[in-house]
């Protein structure tokens, strides 16, 4: 941005009017690129649910979200949805071996076998029992890892970097 005056009083007003709108324009222009990059990371969240294959009941992918706190200049997306973090890092045997990716659960209090309805059938097989929408009690072992979350960070990273 080039601004040019008179030398005089009227010459450095119209400078710092002219600092001022630039300011503001940078301003507005930071705000829609925070909006347009978090727009961008919700669809490629929604974008990894589905190729990951995690089909429920909808309730994953319609509850993907994103918001900006343009005071601070950040974008946000969030997954509102109880059972995202079981999908995130795993569960039971399964997740436990599976190795989530990412470092985000070192970060929480998360732990696989961390609950205490687990049972060992004669089999050997460890994990517990749920009820069914059938009304039948169903016995599963747990799921391995389907970091969606990390994957869209690496995306959405990656787009980022690309756009300089």
């Amino acid at each position: 941005m080039k601004l040019r005056a008179k030398l005089g009083v009227n010459g450095i007003e119209q400078l710092i009017k002219g600092v001022e709108q630039y300011k503001q324009n940078l301003k507005k222009q930071a705000a829609l690129l925070v909006d347009s990059i978090t727009a961008a990371g919700v669809d490629m969240c929604r974008a990894e649910v589905l190729r990951l294959k995690i089909f429920d009941t909808g309730e994953l992918y319609s509850k993907v979200n994103g918001y900006t706190d343009l005071q601070a200049g950040k974008g946000f997306i969030r997954v509102d949805c109880d059972y995202a973090v079981f999908i995130e890092f795993g569960t039971g045997v399964p997740g436990k071996s599976s190795g989530y990716v990412g470092t985000a659960i070192s970060k929480t209090a998360y732990r696989h076998m961390g609950g205490t309805h687990y049972v060992t059938l004669p089999n050997g097989r460890v994990g517990w029992f749920y009820p069914g929408d059938d009304g039948k009690m169903h016995f599963t072992e747990g799921q391995s890892s389907r970091p969606f979350m990390y994957n869209t960070a690496q995306q959405l990273r990656d787009y980022v970097r690309g756009l300089s």
